[in-house]
């Protein structure tokens, strides 16, 4: 009985634990980080990116420092 109870119970509760948006920002951090689409630690690299003047940090956010960087990434984005 108590196999049957333990069989149900791990799916639903990984069921539940995916809609948590939490588990669902480290799936997803995961998952780019094993494609090699982002870097594990993107903080770390956002802030190196700001060290060497690319990016401009304000606040809680990052933003290209110059409008030309901004949209050639833009357009290799529109592109694909």
């Amino acid at each position: 009985m108590y196999g049957i109870f333990l069989a149900l119970l791990f799916p639903i509760s990984l069921f539940l634990l995916m809609k948590m948006p939490l588990i669902q920002h480290f799936i997803l951090r995961i998952a780019l980080a094993l494609e090699k689409k982002a870097p594990l630690k993107y903080v770390k690299f956002l802030n190196s990116a700001t060290e060497v003047r690319i990016l401009e940090k304000d606040g809680g956010y990052w933003r290209f420092r110059h409008q030309l960087i901004q949209d050639y990434f833009a357009e290799l984005y529109e592109g694909e």
